[in-house]
């Protein structure tokens, strides 16, 4: 946006009398494969959304940038109904979520140097921005509002590109010494030899993930995947031939302890570069509370 729109666009927005019931909130979901956007008002109540491809092999700046670019234009839309602010962006990702990286999101490459709640707040002008692990915050929301409220134990099971798990217990979400509870896509699978998180390796996501299983199952049709698997996977290439049905395949194991998490039934309640950082400009329409 040059400077006179910019400018002409900041005086309209001045003259829009503010509507403290039209003020609403920011959602963002960063997955392996899609990015997803909504804003919602005070109640929870959808206003507008967008989902974009995550083209995570592009390298997290270039991810960063189309996503920011996604939210700018949903802040708009939704400033333009009514005049109400932007009070808080909350947003997940997969692996672990800290303030100057995200660690175990091996099919988003580049997060591991990636701030991303920095990379928010300077990209949207806004200082009130929440980041959590997506599992994690989806048992939360299960918990609060969803299938869980009134449950001492339960679980939440994530199979998208990524898999991995996240459990309340006793009410409360797990998060581990580490905040690792819950990467499930790490354990081993049970075969001879195989590569594991020392090698570089997600075992069990690299069998079950939607990357990997899209492949095998397409190969089992006689189709080829269409390059649809996440970054660096070298999971197993099944032979083709006409004909095959798709079957179940690797070992059972009822004794892997995530599998015994998922199936324990929920008591009641009781009582490279990839990191540079980049300027980012302001959303263009809008003002934002504590930018």
């Amino acid at each position: 946006m040059n400077g006179a729109l910019a400018a002409n666009t900041a005086g309209e927005t001045s003259r829009q009398a503010r509507s403290p019931e039209e003020d609403f909130v920011l959602g963002i979901d960063v997955g392996g494969t899609k990015l997803a956007l909504a804003t919602a008002d005070l109640d929870g109540n959808r206003r507008f959304d967008d989902e974009l491809p995550t083209l995570a092999d592009q390298g997290a700046p270039a991810v960063i940038s189309r996503l920011l670019e996604a939210a700018r234009g949903l802040i708009a839309r939704t400033c333009a109904t009514g005049g109400g602010e932007l009070l808080a962006v909350g947003a997940v990702s997969p692996g672990i979520v800290m303030d100057d990286r995200v660690l175990l999101a091996p099919n988003n490459p580049g997060w591991s140097t990636l701030a991303l709640a920095a990379e928010l707040r300077a990209g949207l002008g806004i200082s009130r921005v929440v980041v959590d692990t997506d599992a994690k915050t989806a048992v939360l929301a299960e918990a609060r509002w969803g299938t869980l409220p009134g449950v001492d134990n339960g679980a939440f099971l994530n199979l998208g590109t990524g898999v991995s798990l996240a459990a309340i217990v006793h009410g409360r979400v797990l998060r581990g010494a580490h905040g690792a509870a819950g990467e499930i896509g790490y354990h081993l699978i049970g075969r001879p030899s195989e590569a594991a998180f020392a090698e570089g390796h997600a075992p069990l996501e690299e069998h079950v993930g939607g990357g990997p299983l899209g492949a095998r199952v397409s190969a089992l049709l006689g189709r080829p995947d269409g390059g649809n698997s996440p970054p660096g996977y070298r999971g197993p290439r099944l032979p083709v031939r006409r004909g095959d049905r798709v079957r179940a395949e690797g070992p059972r194991d009822d004794r892997h302890p995530g599998q015994r998490l998922v199936s324990r039934r929920p008591a009641p309640r009781s009582g490279s570069s990839d990191g540079a950082r980049r300027p980012h400009p302001q959303p263009p329409s809008c003002r934002t509370r504590g930018g």
